[in-house]
């Protein structure tokens, strides 16, 4: 991987945040409090303990602000790699495109202190103008690097894939073009739970491809289609193969396995063939069409639909053979 920047090369953003996220039943901790998930929630730290998070709307909208977009600015990025072990689950995916044939410049955008924010609705409100200002960087270097949209891959986890989706939208109101892709890997549910809402979550107007994976819909992730091409293994719902109660409910197990099943897609072009189906019943059932299809790094961009595959349960490796039908 070069830390210069070269037209030539394709351009990887990768959003993590909350990857450490509670998979639980809702509807069990509601019949504890039923204010859970409406005025409080618990999230884990990166070593997995339990912390009570606000889900009052804040008594103020603070704005942030991490680039200028004018022409005396400079943009810094921080380029994670072997020798620098910040995000572990940044790393996976780094090691993987660097392993993988090819050259990338891989771009890790770091707002943790906004992620982190106790008041879970001041860090979803935030996802905004991060989005802004990743946009602005890519314009930046569109003009001084002589970089081609063609080449822009957006790839965020659980509210980072909205990030992504608002930076796909302002470089899109900006430049009237798009980004080639954005992946979504469990986008958040919390504080956009409403699909409708275009302008708020992740969807296909945001790049000329959207792929989703969904992991823990309808908990911490999404249970929509948001995509072009949205993906449910297993299911995509708690619990994903491998985790047991206890992890998912500390761990963030099954809201993870997204970014694990992408990552480990980068170098295995057909260890997660999914097939298009209506349900999960009717993936189970056999009752799908058409050819299996790679999910992940590897998927076609021509592919419109909703997609069901079922995985291995890791911990070493989490993709399988094909499965025909």
């Amino acid at each position: 991987m070069k830390n210069t920047v070269q037209s030539s090369m394709k351009f990887i953003t990768i959003l993590v945040l909350f990857t450490h996220a509670y998979c639980y039943n809702v509807t069990d901790m509601q019949a504890i409090d039923p204010n859970y998930g409406k005025t409080w929630m618990f999230f884990p730290d990166e070593n997995g303990t339990p912390h009570i998070i606000d889900l009052n709307p804040p008594e103020n909208n603070v704005k942030f602000t991490m680039v200028h977009d004018d022409p005396d600015s400079k943009v810094s990025f921080w380029l994670y790699n072997k020798e620098n072990p910040k995000t572990p689950r940044l790393l996976k995916a780094t090691d993987a495109y660097i392993e993988e044939s090819g050259e990338y410049n891989l771009i890790g955008v770091d707002w943790s202190e906004m992620a982190a924010d106790n008041n879970y609705l001041r860090s979803a409100g935030s996802t905004r103008e991060v989005g802004r200002n990743i946009a602005a960087v890519i314009n930046h270097m569109m003009v001084y690097h002589n970089a081609d949209l063609n080449d822009f891959h957006l790839i965020g986890h659980s509210l980072g894939a909205h990030t992504a989706g608002y930076a796909g939208m302002f470089v899109r109101l900006r430049k009237k073009k798009k980004v080639a892709r954005i992946t979504g890997l469990d986008p958040a549910y919390p504080a956009f739970q409403d699909a409708s809402k275009t302008s708020q979550n992740l969807d296909p107007s945001d790049a000329e491809f959207v792929d989703v994976i969904h992991t823990c819909s309808g908990m911490l992730g999404h249970n929509a289609n948001l995509g072009h091409a949205d993906f449910y293994p297993n299911g995509g719902k708690a619990a994903q193969p491998g985790c047991s109660f206890q992890n998912d409910f500390v761990g963030a197990c099954s809201h993870g396995r997204s970014f694990r099943y992408f990552a480990e897609s980068i170098n295995t072009k057909n260890g997660f063939m999914s097939f298009e189906c209506q349900s999960w019943d009717d993936y189970k059932n056999k009752r799908c069409n058409g050819d299996p299809i790679p999910m992940g790094e590897m998927v076609p961009k021509t592919i419109n639909g909703t997609y069901f595959l079922e995985t291995a349960a890791g911990p070493d490796r989490f993709s399988r053979n094909t499965k025909i039908f």
